[in-house]
């Protein structure tokens, strides 16, 4: 109980630290797990959304780029898919990569204009932006 007093954990995360400090009681382990998940204490639900929240204000990406993170946290498809339907991840993709094209902007002023676009094209996309958003960005911006 001391780990989620600090945080909220996904049940993945939460089983490889138990694992790491139990190593032997592994049956214990998702015994334990089981108890959290039906007393609610632990829900990959709730960390989902917190989560997508802190990245979303911290390290703001593309679809590709949230739907990683959420995979590597241990959250399943069906979780993360209804959380960015519910926050309209989709409808503001787009103003998402235009803030940062226009931030990373800011640190292109020496370069002509056409290494300017490749830079914030591939910038964009190493964020987990579409091709198709990241071209649309850019023929705003230019």
């Amino acid at each position: 109980m001391k780990f989620l007093a600090s945080r909220e954990y996904s049940v993945l995360e939460l089983k490889k630290k138990l694992q790491k400090k139990f190593s032997e009681k592994n049956d214990d382990i998702e015994k334990i797990l089981q108890f959290l998940i039906s007393k609610k204490f632990l829900s990959d639900q709730r960390f989902a959304e917190i989560f997508l929240d802190s990245l979303l204000q911290n390290s703001p990406g593309g679809k590709i780029f949230l739907e990683k993170k959420m995979k590597l946290r241990g959250i399943s498809p069906e979780i993360y898919e209804k959380i960015f339907t519910e926050k309209k991840i989709f409808e503001t993709e787009k103003i998402r990569a235009k803030k940062l094209a226009e931030k990373k902007l800011n640190f292109l002023l020496s370069l002509d204009k056409k290494k300017k676009e490749e830079k914030i094209y591939r910038f964009l996309i190493s964020r987990g932006f579409s091709f198709q958003i990241a071209r649309e960005v850019l023929d705003e911006i230019f």
